[in-house]
């Protein structure tokens, strides 16, 4: 299935497969013009596993992700993925370039299945090709073109500077608004290093209204605030 490109999108094309069923509402292939994502759990499990084993630590430390030490820690998070999938709780994603698995990115469904949070990581080598614009395009056409969503929100550590500026560029191009900073408990972030226990947590979303609106920019929650007025 072809899907019409959002004339805000970076994209020239997205390719999404997908008979939908009460055991998978999400896709399980998408293909945009540079990378191509499938389920996590239908991914060789060597290529999984070399991807655990074989990322460096830089990349998860921005992350809840973590190195795998043994075989048995990659088969468990494979088949909890796999569970996750068919109760709609997760759809974890595996990221592939050029027939290579790069990275993990995850669509994460609410309760009522009418509002996902979406997130990526990759191998460092990855980074800075514009791929996190190219999956936020698919993610955010999926969600509301395909699962009907009435929201996507996102949201990164607030040391992550490069995932901030990441989520800026896509969140100002469909028009969406920032809603403050929340607070993650630092056990999620177990590498990052900070003072208490707590790591702040900034977070955008971006409705079905402001989508189709095909408007550009990013408001603010924060009353009496513009964003350009915040400092993080």
């Amino acid at each position: 299935m072809d899907i019409k490109l959002h004339r805000n999108a970076v994209i020239d094309d997205l390719l999404v497969e997908n008979t939908s069923t009460v055991d998978s509402i999400a896709p399980e292939y998408i293909e945009t013009d540079s990378i191509s994502f499938r389920p996590i759990y239908q991914i060789d499990f060597n290529s999984v596993l070399r991807l655990f084993r074989q990322t460096s630590d830089e990349v998860f430390y921005h992350h809840g992700d973590d190195r795998h030490i043994l075989p048995d820690d990659t088969r468990e998070y494979v088949k909890s993925q796999k569970q996750n999938w068919i109760q709609s709780e997760k759809f974890e994603y595996g990221v592939i370039h050029n027939g290579e698995l790069i990275g993990v990115s995850y669509l994460n469904p609410s309760d009522e299945l009418d509002s996902f949070e979406f997130g990526l990581w990759l191998q460092r080598e990855y980074w800075g090709n514009g791929f996190s614009q190219e999956r936020a395009d698919a993610f955010l056409h999926i969600a509301f073109s395909l699962l009907d969503a009435s929201f996507i929100f996102v949201g990164c550590a607030l040391s992550n500077v490069r995932s901030r500026h990441s989520i800026e560029k896509y969140v100002r191009r469909y028009n969406g608004s920032f809603f403050g900073c929340s607070f993650k408990s630092k056990g999620h972030y177990r590498s990052v290093d900070e003072p208490t226990d707590v790591i702040k947590h900034p977070d955008w979303g971006v409705s079905k209204e402001q989508f189709w609106s095909m408007e550009t920019g990013i408001s603010s929650t924060i009353p009496g605030s513009s964003y350009e007025d915040i400092e993080f």
